[in-house]
């Protein structure tokens, strides 16, 4: 399985959409800015930390 990690976000993202549409569907508003903020900064590590992964294995088999 290549990048679990991503695709656990993406599920949370999902949830997080679900449950949304549903506090909506009971008139409760929730700000955008409290799901998609925390959502962009999660993708942005996660996009991080591939990047260092695919350094460190490059960085690896260079030295053998």
């Amino acid at each position: 399985m290549e990048h679990p990690g991503l695709k656990i976000l993406a599920l949370s993202f999902l949830i997080t959409i679900g449950i949304t549409i549903f506090m909506e569907g009971m008139h409760t508003h929730v700000p955008k800015t409290y799901i998609y903020l925390p959502m962009g900064f999660a993708l942005l590590v996660e996009i991080l930390q591939m990047r260092y992964e695919k350094n460190r294995e490059q960085f690896d088999t260079e030295d053998i």
